[in-house]
């Protein structure tokens, strides 16, 4: 909590709980009900495994329906807030530009939805409940009280991915990968893979860089304390990234200041002369965390450009309507492996944007950035959120589906909220 800013523990704890001593208990209590809500959040877009997993077991709830528990109280605390909240007019207002611009991309999957396919079926559900209701509900708590919800973020978001480093550390798990050929050990939790934890990592990273009141050796300390837990898990996404996001963030904070002379002579002169020196003496090392004891290239290895070029020869089949939600891989010919009539091995390209061309089409697509609402938010380097937007993009890029990119979604509409407060 020290990195938090520059004063005592105790009264960063009282800013996140009271904002307004003057209204007393029930500034609390919303201040509670804001906590409960972001930490929820937290847990819908960083990972649901981890610490809070003996909870749920204690509560028998079981791993493919944590989602929805999750969304269940999110409702019950949106619902809160919303009923003690002065402003439910412009609430309104906002939720209904938000259903309008995602209404034609939900009714267009459930056009392009075989609805006797249970994981085409499974797909459909994870993308409204999931998805869309979360974007509800964020909508109502940050238009409810932005200057909350901005102050609570931050923090929460590097408390639980705290949590979940410590529990890696204390409760790792070990998965291995090229078993048969070049064994190599990447570190998780449970059952997750672990590039899911690695993005939470990351996540947690770019937090601590951009909290604000805060001194600028906490923020880059903060920055570095995740990096190690990122190379655990042997996951180069998250991590190129995260590399990615923090140099558009030091390039824009530089240009700001005006010390951009300064700035590019020491980049000349130091870091990139290190950069070249590290990457000699530790080459082996690098070689094998990239290329994980191959001679592929990192893209060939990992076989995402495969899957990138299976759904780009999927989409010039049907480059309007798509193959329909859930069918990528029908052209190829890959095989879903069913472990129970409901329960679906899922196959994807590990690109969002692809992914969605091959199966909902051109038309999908369009309503698909729809959706997104993009605009001047999107060139807004001021703004906090869109980083997070950014670095979900690029997540989204390299792992997941379009169900389990919720960052890619969340991030979108707070920025957009963020960058327009005379909306609000």
């Amino acid at each position: 909590l020290r990195t938090l800013g520059h004063k005592f523990p105790y009264s960063v704890l009282t800013d996140l709980i009271v904002s307004d001593p003057n209204q007393g208990s029930v500034c609390t209590m919303i201040a509670f009900i804001y906590i409960f809500f972001i930490f929820l959040l937290s847990v819908h877009y960083l990972n649901f495994s981890g610490p809070l997993s003996p909870v749920f077991d204690l509560l028998g709830v079981p791993v493919g329906t944590r989602t929805f528990v999750v969304e269940g109280l999110m409702l019950i605390v949106c619902l809160a807030i919303f009923a003690t909240s002065k402003c439910k007019a412009i609430i309104t207002k906002q939720v209904c530009k938000l259903g309008l611009a995602w209404m034609p991309f939900i009714l267009y999957m459930i056009a392009r939805c075989d609805f006797t396919a249970p994981y085409a079926l499974k797909k459909l559900a994870l993308m409204v409940i999931a998805q869309f209701l979360t974007l509800l509900f964020l909508c109502v708590a940050y238009i409810n009280d932005p200057v909350r919800f901005n102050k609570q973020f931050f923090p929460l978001t590097i408390l639980y991915a705290l949590l979940l480093y410590g529990y890696s550390l204390v409760n790792p798990s070990v998965e291995v990968y090229n078993l048969w050929t070049n064994p190599v050990e990447r570190v998780t939790i449970e059952k997750t893979n672990p590039i899911w934890l690695a993005r939470s990592f990351a996540t947690g990273s770019l937090c601590f860089l951009l909290l604000q009141n805060s001194p600028k050796w906490s923020s880059y300390a903060g920055l570095l304390l995740f990096i190690p837990g990122i190379l655990l898990t042997g996951s180069r996404g998250p991590l190129i990234s995260l590399f990615l996001i923090a140099s558009l963030w030091g390039m824009y904070r530089w240009f700001k200041s005006g010390k951009t002379l300064i700035v590019g002579t020491v980049l000349i002169c130091a870091i990139i002369p290190i950069t070249i020196i590290v990457f000699v003496q530790y080459q082996e090392a690098l070689d094998r965390y990239f290329h994980r004891g191959t001679q592929k290239s990192m893209l060939l290895e990992s076989g995402r450009l495969q899957g990138v070029m299976t759904a780009l020869e999927e989409f010039s089949f049907a480059p309007m309507l798509g193959r329909g939600l859930g069918k990528y891989g029908t052209v190829a010919g890959i095989e879903r492996k069913y472990i129970t009539p409901q329960k679906v091995v899922a196959v994807y390209p590990h690109n969002v944007p692809v992914e969605i061309l091959a199966e909902l089409g051109l038309i999908g697509f369009v309503l698909f950035l729809i959706a997104l609402r993009p605009g001047e938010w999107m060139f807004d380097l001021s703004n906090r959120y869109v980083y997070f937007f950014f670095l979900s993009f690029l997540f989204s890029l390299t792992s997941g589906d379009m169900t389990a990119n919720s960052g890619l979604f969340i991030f979108s509409l707070i920025s957009k909220l963020a960058s327009e407060p005379s909306e609000h």
